[in-house]
């Protein structure tokens, strides 16, 4: 079992700061809430890889950055990421971020995942430089590649152990499978839609 804690038993500045996640992500303005938040955050996802290809192609004839070595890593690493983040979107989305959001909640929600193209920009466009290291430039994109796996290693796992379990009723956007659990994690036996698994509270999967 996954230990939880209560809301109510959290600190008083964590329940402000909880608060006021909500208000900002979810009820900012208040009036008609149009679209999940989740729905915000996967257009920005599987905008990642256009966006900054975009960027190499405006730039490839205008500095040299624009085709550099670190320019393609970025784009390799960061679009790969947010195609990772729209698969595990599909397979067991995070339950925090499914429900409705005001207008201007999404428009705030959008800006700020914008920025996240800035250092892309800086980047390909050449306003940044690329710093020098005391290693081989080979050994800092080797690393840069390797936490990158990682990290996204690590937000798979991390997402699909926190999400609600059998019977629960939490996350009602997936499939339910034959024994009624509505939350499917993909098989590692097939990537076929077919065979979604479902996880007992017993911690032993049933494929």
């Amino acid at each position: 079992m996954i230990p939880t804690t209560s809301a109510s038993s959290a600190p008083s500045w964590a329940r402000a700061m909880r608060r006021y996640n909500d208000w900002l992500l979810f009820d900012m303005g208040g009036g008609q809430r149009p679209c999940r938040l989740a729905s915000v955050i996967n257009l920005q996802k599987a905008g990642s890889f256009p966006v900054l290809a975009f960027m190499i192609w405006f730039y490839s004839e205008r500095t040299g950055a624009g085709t550099s070595t670190a320019a393609w890593l970025y784009l390799a690493m960061h679009g790969t990421y947010g195609l990772t983040w729209l698969m595990k979107d599909l397979l067991f989305p995070d339950p925090n971020w499914q429900r409705p959001a005001t207008i201007l909640s999404c428009i705030v929600g959008a800006i700020g995942l914008a920025s996240y193209w800035l250092a892309g920009w800086l980047l390909i466009s050449g306003t940044a430089r690329f710093p020098t290291y005391p290693v081989a430039p080979g050994a800092v994109f080797c690393l840069c590649a390797s936490l990158c796996m990682f990290g996204c290693s690590v937000m798979l796992a991390a997402d699909a152990r926190s999400t609600p379990r059998c019977g629960c009723g939490a996350v009602s956007s997936p499939p339910a499978c034959s024994s009624g659990c509505v939350t499917p994690i993909i098989s590692a036996r097939s990537s076929c839609t077919a065979a979604w698994p479902c996880w007992h509270g017993t911690g032993s999967p049933r494929w």
